[in-house]
């Protein structure tokens, strides 16, 4: 497994500014771009890429740290759990749910990653839908009356 960290030590002062012109440039493009080497050599960098591009020249442009870390075709319950935003506990009651689907292996489920990214925005927006319910009941009662 791959990981690499990127923090603002890493980060020479004098690069900050061709962070932000990156990350404008490429938000700019969320079909990709084209990049190319010093020796005129050009490859297409595809949109998953270039997002993720964004968000990373964002982060260390403000002072932040990055963290690019490769995952498995299965993930644990507890990357899941991070992947979604979710407690480990919540997690194993969507797989005995059969929300999520695991096998058995060595070191507990294995979680099809291609699962837990298709359930994200299913998760996200039920998430959405209940913070906007609570908001509602909250202006319905008078909680946000000064």
């Amino acid at each position: 497994m791959v990981i690499r960290t990127v923090g603002p030590a890493d980060v020479a002062p004098e690069d900050t500014g061709d962070l932000a012109r990156l990350g404008r440039l490429l938000a700019r493009h969320p079909g990709g771009a084209l990049l190319v080497g010093e020796d005129g050599e050009q490859v297409n960098l595809p949109p998953a890429l270039a997002g993720l591009l964004v968000d990373a020249a964002r982060a260390l442009e403000h002072g932040g740290g990055v963290r690019l870390e490769e995952l498995g075709v299965t993930v644990t319950v507890h990357e899941a759990a991070e992947l979604l935003d979710l407690t480990p506990a919540r997690v194993v009651e969507l797989l005995d749910s059969g929300t999520l689907h695991a096998a058995d292996s060595v070191h507990g489920p294995a979680i099809a990653l291609a699962d837990v990214l298709a359930y994200r925005p299913v998760w996200f927006a039920e998430r959405r839908a209940i913070l906007g319910d609570m908001v509602r009941e909250a202006q319905e009662m008078g909680l946000y009356d000064l």
